[in-house]
């Protein structure tokens, strides 16, 4: 495979304001120098999820995650770096050479990699479903409740 030069890869990202890129996906409000809003890889009521332009990179202060406009990327949509490359890139309007982004592997059947691909999808769709909807965080929620208490159990034992 040919790997995605690291001169492009930083163009792109340096294409994509951090901030107008977390924007389409939660609100964010002016403080100071930087941006607040509702984190979306956890529940919360006050905003602790910070994004600064300046620097180029987002923290949220209730759950520790962070990172810069591609991590963000690969986080809030669940895809791989290549694939997040290529998001960003459409999103700019910056070209990516096909030979770039095709990602090698191994050879399937057409059954088989319609299966593959029925299986991202899905798992895709599930991931979308428990991280923002209503049911899917309270479904989120009682997971995470019950691998504690299985966790608290084992630590008693």
């Amino acid at each position: 495979m040919n790997r995605i030069p690291q001169e492009k890869i930083d163009e792109i990202t340096q294409n994509n304001n951090i901030v107008d890129v977390i924007s389409d996906y939660i609100k964010l409000t002016k403080k100071g120098r930087n941006y607040f809003g509702l984190c979306p890889f956890h529940g919360e009521d006050t905003p602790s999820f910070s994004v600064s332009p300046e620097k180029q990179i987002f923290h949220c202060f209730g759950c520790g995650k962070g990172g810069n406009v591609t991590s963000f990327v690969m986080e809030i949509e669940n895809l791989s770096f290549v694939e997040a490359i290529k998001h960003l890139a459409d999103k700019s309007g910056d070209s990516l050479p096909d030979e770039w982004i095709r990602q090698q592997g191994p050879s399937y059947s057409s059954e088989e990699q319609n299966i593959l691909d029925a299986y991202e999808w899905s798992n895709k769709l599930f991931h979308h479903v428990l991280k923002h909807t209503k049911d899917g965080k309270d479904a989120l929620t009682t997971l995470k409740i019950e691998d504690f208490l299985k966790t608290l159990s084992k630590s008693f034992n």
